[in-house]
This record gives structure tokens, C-alpha cells and sequence, in this order.
């Protein structure tokens, strides 16, 4: 389990105590502003990050003050907590001799890192089979590889960004462990490279949790974004417009299972979500999914095999044309779409190569004009039903008592069609 770090102050970057408040004894790592620091008089005090590390304590802070260091570092002391003055203001830089080396390798277990740049080595962060980490308040950037997990018993990110990472955000890989992985907060932004990656953004073998997480622009050649080969469970997960994007790569893919709740994508051509189901069923509530290629001809969501609901969708084709269905059914399973909204697209459901079961109850078909909404075009896209839209107190009551911005639902005589409560 990973431990719990107590801050009873915000660190500021402070050169005294980078990690004041943190618990057990501690190392100082101090830059070059400092050397007055490193005249032999204090056994706490390092110039090397490295060194700080390998003499910390199990249990310990390595309190590393602003500035820049160009060194590997591997952490192989249980409970080590690394604790940098903040992203930008203390940097793990790669030197130019350390080749595909991990620039922070994480070879023990309840390790903590938080406040650090991580940047320009072949991989920025390494957690090794069986370590685990905490990984807080970081940005990993211009890596070849952001961050790669070989089977680790424990992996938490919060506000993590991994940006502009040439080969992949992160690749997390399974061992004899199989805990969930959690992403709270953070930015997904930049990285892969769509003539040949794999998958751009982040790729993991474990079951995911993923929540507050701002996605963009990351481009690989089957997958752009996100690639669950477990099961994914998403709140609040906004996927932006692509600026690049591979034809046939969906922005998500998931093989077994997905929850995907308050969560929107906006789409450029490229399909958004492909799910299938294994052991796994999916839940899909307060779900934007926009679209803005004209003549479109891909589905914005694949289900294949699959058993569950589909909760306050709006799914919008803003592009003009209307060849596409909006959702596929494929394979078998049992689905039930209610409350939702198929705005501008050649149908609602397409489910040529489906054997199983849908229902609808309470679905609106038809176009942008006929769904009467606040604004349609970007840049000031606004998908709210206007005062006189069919969309208005003409779904069911469901259970899903408040719309995806957390407004209260129903506020009129009935709960609206789509992810907006007027």
C-alpha cells in the first residue's frame, strides 16, 4: 500500500526545506546557488541527487531544492519519498552519455515522487516488476518513452503531465500483480507519432481508473489516446480535437469493460471509442461526443460484445453529411440506450453485424436544426437545448440525478434527452 504523505505547508520551492513537513528523517540535495551548503559540515547534505538517494532511509524525504540535475537516478529503498520544489523548478535532466538508460528508475516498493521534471532521456520514468510509486504534481516531457511500468504492484498519478513524449506518454505492462491503476488529474497531451506508434498517449495491460484528465493531440497508428487491453472506468475525462490523427484509430479502446461517466471527446474524422467485452459490461452516462469532419463515415462509438446501458448521450455531427450511424453494434450481448440524443447522423443505432439486443426508450433522431441547441459551431460551441427544443422534459426518469456539469436533474417536468439539463 502506498504511504500517505502528510504536507502541512504547500511547498514553495523553499532552498531551506523543499519538503518541509514531510515525515521521516530526511537528505537535502542543493544546487548550485548553495554549494555554501556542501562544505562537509552537514551529513544530510548532497550535491548529487543520485547519492541523496542511495543514502536515505527507508521511510525518508530526499528534499531536492530548485534547480537542475543531469544524472541517473534508480530509488531502491522502501518508502523513499523524492520531493522536488515543483515541475519547472526542479528538473531530472538526461546527460548525453546515459543512452536508452531510464533517466528515475523505481526499483523499490511505497516510493514517492512528487514536484520534479522529468525530461530528454530514451525513458523518463522506469517502474521495475514489483516496485510501487506514487506518482504526484510531475511533468514528464520530451522522453522518447514518458514512463514505462513493468508489472508493478502498485501505480497511482496524480496531476502527472506526460506531454510530448516521441514513442509513447506511458506503457504499463502487467506482472504477477494485477492491481488497478489510477490517473487523477493530470494532462495526456502531444505525444506518439501516428506514422509509427503503436499508440500514442497511454497503453496499459491493468485495469484502469482514470478521472480529471485532459487529453490532446497524441497520435499513434491503432490508437491515439487511450489503450485499456483491461477494463477502463472514466469520470470527468475531456478528449479534445486532434490536430493529427490516423483514419481507422480510435481516440479510446478498451477489451474488456467500460464505465465512461461526464466524460466528452470531440472528434475530427478519426472514430472516438472502441469497447469490447470480455468478462466486462459497459456503463455510459452524461457522454458528449462531437464530430466535425464534414462527410464522415466512421462510427463515434463501437461496442462489440457487450452488455449494458447507454445514459444522456449527445452525440452531435456538426461536420454536415450524414453517411455515419453514431453508435455500432457488433458481435453479441444486450444494450439499452435511453435519454439520448443522435444529432445529425444517418442513424442512431447501425447494427448489421449485431446478434444480440437493443432497446431504445426515449431517443431523439434528426438534425442539428430540428434539435434546436444554444449553439452548434465552434469556437463557441455550446450543446444546451434551447428553451423550445424537443430535447426538453422528454426522458424518462432513469436514476442519473444530475447532468454532466452537475446540475440537478429533471428540473422541468421530466429529466431532458441528452448529457444537458436545461
Amino acid at each position: 500500500m502506498l504511504i500517505a504523505l502528510t504536507l502541512l505547508t504547500a511547498l514553495t520551492g523553499c532552498l531551506d526545506d523543499p519538503c518541509r513537513g514531510a515525515e521521516g528523517p530526511r537528505v537535502y540535495v542543493y544546487g548550485a546557488d548553495n554549494a555554501h551548503r556542501l562544505d562537509g559540515s552537514d551529513p544530510t547534505a548532497f550535491g548529487e541527487l543520485g547519492e541523496a538517494v542511495a543514502a536515505a532511509e527507508p521511510g525518508g524525504a530526499v528534499c531536492v531544492s530548485g534547480g537542475t540535475w543531469s544524472e541517473p537516478v534508480t530509488v531502491r529503498t522502501e518508502g523513499v519519498q523524492i520531493l522536488g520544489a515543483g515541475p519547472g523548478e526542479t528538473t531530472l535532466s538526461a546527460p548525453d552519455w546515459i543512452g536508452d538508460a531510464p533517466l528515475l528508475t523505481i526499483a523499490a516498493v511505497d516510493v514517492v515522487i512528487r514536484g520534479l521534471t522529468v525530461r530528454d532521456a530514451e525513458v523518463g520514468v522506469s517502474i521495475e516488476t514489483g516496485a510501487s510509486a506514487w506518482l504526484d504534481n510531475l511533468a514528464i516531457t520530451d522522453n522518447q518513452t514518458g514512463l514505462a511500468a513493468h508489472g508493478p504492484a502498485a501505480l497511482a498519478l496524480d496531476d502527472v503531465e506526460l506531454a510530448r513524449n516521441a514513442w509513447i506518454g506511458a506503457d504499463i505492462t502487467a506482472g504477477d500483480d494485477r492491481p488497478l491503476v489510477t490517473v487523477r488529474g493530470g494532462r495526456l497531451v502531444g505525444n506518439g507519432d501516428a506514422a509509427r506508434s503503436p499508440v500514442g498517449g497511454l497503453r496499459s495491460e491493468l485495469d484502469l481508473m482514470v478521472e480529471d484528465l485532459e487529453v490532446r493531440d497524441n497520435a499513434g497508428q491503432e490508437v491515439g489516446d487511450l489503450d485499456a487491453l483491461g477494463s477502463l472506468e472514466a469520470w470527468s475525462l475531456v478528449v479534445e480535437r486532434p490536430q493529427e490523427s490516423a483514419a481507422d484509430a480510435p481516440r479510446l479502446r478498451v477489451a474488456d469493460g467500460l464505465e465512461l461517466m461526464d466524460s466528452t471527446l470531440h472528434l475530427d474524422g478519426s472514430p472516438g471509442v472502441d469497447v469490447r467485452c470480455r468478462a466486462g459490461s459497459v456503463r455510459l452516462e452524461n457522454l458528449i461526443i462531437t464530430e466535425v469532419h464534414p462527410g464522415v463515415t466512421q462510427e463515434p462509438l463501437r461496442i462489440h460484445d457487450c452488455r449494458g446501458t447507454l445514459y444522456h448521450g449527445t452525440f452531435a455531427n456538426l461536420g454536415g453529411g450524414d453517411q455515419a450511424a453514431a453508435v455500432a453494434l457488433s458481435g453479441g450481448g444486450a444494450l439499452t440506450i435511453a435519454n439520448t440524443a443522435f444529432i445529425g447522423y444517418a442513424a442512431g443505432i447501425g447494427d448489421e453485424q449485431y446478434s444480440g439486443y437493443w432497446r431504445t426508450r426515449a431517443v431523439f433522431e434528426g438534425s442539428v436544426t430540428e434539435a434546436q441547441l444554444v449553439s452548434p459551431l465552434a469556437p463557441e460551441l455550446d450543446l444546451r437545448p434551447q428553451s423550445d427544443s424537443p430535447l426538453l422534459d422528454s426522458g424518462r426518469d432513469l436514476g442519473v440525478t444530475t447532468d454532466i456539469h452537475g446540475v440537478a436533474r429533471p428540473r422541468g417536468g421530466g429529466p431532458d434527452i441528452g448529457a444537458y439539463e436545461y
